[in-house]
């Protein structure tokens, strides 16, 4: 007996390298032969080796390794069951469908993939075409128009799909509610095109965008003289020199906002034109920051990108130590650093100040609440001279011309030691009792 195999392909893409070679057991069996019936049809599944939502098509049945010259080496998959397979009569239909949902608060289209022309799930946005959608999919937010579905035939040129690049395509998020029909807006009325211009600092940071109005006005005609000059503006809050960058309008061709061009406007500013200098057709400065050493105020001068550490503090590869950055001046001789991490100020990058050692000297804890009376001196002499008495005796032999007491001089040693560490005030004062009041007999 031979094996069998079934030369499928994708539909649409019938190239060697993506051709699946599937094992579908031994010639004359019930398999093999349902598998050649299916040879003019297509299907899909879910089943590995193959992906859902991709048609395929059996090319042949191979009962000899010599017809898979050419092909990718096995071993070679199972080929799946029967009932894991969606048969579709016929040959491939080739057209797959891509929704564009615009955002309503301004921003890059998004395109999804809505599968084979004849899936519920491109059936399923059909519907929705021409629909505002709120979407509970994590990512989106805020209001989507479906502007629009096109479908493609894979069999032609899909280097674009629909004029969108196939990189781009997203997966369809989930609808959880229906706002009706759209547009985002209504179709706005036929008017002179409205412009402003954006202009970008040379120091880095945000792009600023300027209304200009029309494009019939002056001031429109001196911002297009100004494109690609570098311009002062005589305001305090937009310090240092700007580069005008691009002008962009929207005029009686733009009917709904929600398209690329309308952002232009959106969180535009006015600036009076006799607050703009014009610097000419020169580039933007090359920025220089100096670096100044937080401990031993050092200074480095740097052309590499600081800023947005202007004014907080730096460490670097090159140095040790903690940089505070700031915007230099005619930076003549410059070095290019690595940076390492940024902080705050120089506190947070140096640390707190180890405490100062200070040397504290003990001081005597016996508190004594008694002078010495004349009594406890002799009590303490006799003792001593009794001590050295005893003392001679036990080394030396010498006894003593008289007896003496011993135990009755350390009693007294002892009382009078007693008596020293005795503070009677912290024991409270002696509070008589009160004498009992006698009433009279009554009369």
């Amino acid at each position: 007996m031979v094996l069998c195999y079934a030369i499928v392909y994708p539909c649409g893409n019938n190239d060697v390298e993506n051709a699946i070679i599937l094992n579908i057991g031994l010639q004359g069996t019930s398999i093999p032969l349902y598998w050649e019936s299916l040879i003019g049809d297509h299907f899909t599944s879910s089943e590995a080796p193959f992906t859902l939502g991709t048609q395929y098509y059996v090319d042949s049945i191979c009962c000899e390794l010599a017809c898979l010259a050419g092909f990718p080496a096995g071993p070679y998959p199972t080929a799946p069951a029967a009932d894991k397979l969606e048969v579709t009569s016929g040959t491939c239909v080739n057209r797959t469908c891509v929704g564009t949902l615009i955002p309503c608060n301004g921003g890059t289209p998004v395109y999804i993939r809505l599968g084979f022309e004849n899936e519920a799930i491109h059936l399923y946005w059909l519907a929705l075409e021409g629909q505002l959608l709120v979407f509970s999919t994590p990512g989106y937010s805020g209001t989507y128009y479906l502007s629009n579905i096109c479908c493609y035939d894979t069999d032609g040129d899909v280097a674009t799909i629909c004029n969108v690049d196939p990189l781009s395509l997203v997966p369809p998020p989930t609808v959880s509610e229906n706002l009706g029909e759209g547009p985002c807006f209504e179709p706005l009325p036929p008017v002179d095109p409205t412009c402003c211009v954006t202009v970008l600092p040379c120091d880095g940071g945000n792009p600023v965008t300027i209304y200009i109005g029309e494009d019939t006005t002056p001031e429109y005609t001196t911002w297009v003289s100004y494109l690609n000059h570098t311009i002062t503006i005589d305001l305090p809050e937009y310090p240092g020199t700007y580069l005008v960058d691009s002008i962009c309008c929207i005029g009686e061709t733009i009917v709904d906002p929600c398209l690329d061009s309308a952002p232009c406007l959106l969180n535009s500013v006015v600036i009076d034109l006799a607050d703009v200098t014009d610097l000419g057709a020169i580039p933007c400065p090359t920025p220089c920051y100096v670096l100044t050493n937080c401990a031993s105020q050092q200074t480095i001068l740097t052309n590499t990108n600081l800023s947005v550490y202007v004014n907080s503090v730096i460490t670097i590869e090159e140095y040790a130590g903690c940089w505070q950055v700031s915007v230099g001046e005619d930076c003549i001789t410059t070095e290019d650093v690595t940076l390492i991490q940024g902080y705050d100020d120089c506190l947070c990058c140096l640390g707190p100040e180890p405490p100062k050692y200070t040397r504290i000297l003990p001081a005597p804890n016996r508190v004594f609440y008694k002078m010495p009376s004349p009594c406890d001196i002799r009590t303490n002499t006799q003792f001593a001279n009794a001590y050295y008495k005893l003392f001679k005796n036990l080394k030396y032999g010498i006894n003593s011309e008289c007896d003496i007491n011993t135990e009755k001089i350390l009693i007294k040693k002892e009382l009078a030691d007693l008596a020293a560490t005795y503070y009677l005030p912290a024991c409270g004062a002696i509070t008589p009792a009160p004498e009992p009041i006698i009433c009279p007999e009554p009369s």
